[in-house]
């Protein structure tokens, strides 16, 4: 729902940067609400650069949501999406990033990352089979950035 809002918003305001701006600092504004509200001042000391790079990240992913939603329809969106964020959790679980235990990638778990990559294929396969040549391979490209901005 966020998705199909968020490519609404981008269609009025002609812009999908500016709806993903829009978005992601009403979130923010919240967010610090609930924040100082939760737990008073925040405390920045000790913060090391890496720590503020999911603020990137997640800008990334919600200007993927926005541009993405309409060619692709938010089914393929968000697997292929999730499926991104999967595959790169199997990969820091197995080297125990930011201090987490590590979780081998081990054949069972490497099945569950490749399960959502599966539905992708199976959500596209008519839609690229359907749109040969150059529509089809467009649609797949589109899906391979989704999975990396998730």
């Amino acid at each position: 729902m966020q998705a199909d809002i968020n490519a609404e918003l981008a269609a009025a305001l002609d812009n999908p940067v500016a709806s993903a701006a829009v978005s992601t600092i009403l979130s923010g504004v919240l967010l610090s609400f609930a924040s100082v509200r939760s737990c008073g001042a925040l405390k920045l000391d000790g913060l090391k650069p890496w720590h503020l790079s999911g603020g990137v990240f997640g800008a990334v992913y919600v200007l993927a949501l926005v541009v993405l939603t309409e060619p692709l329809g938010p089914a393929t969106l968000f697997v292929a999406a999730e499926a991104g964020s999967m595959a790169v959790a199997a990969i820091l679980d197995h080297v125990g990033f930011a201090g987490a235990a590590t979780r081998r990638l081990t054949q069972r778990r490497a099945a569950g990352v490749l399960l959502p990559v599966l539905g992708c294929v199976v959500l596209e396969a008519p839609a690229v089979s359907a749109a040969a040549g150059a529509s089809g391979a467009k649609r797949l490209r589109l899906a391979a950035l989704s999975f990396a901005a998730g």
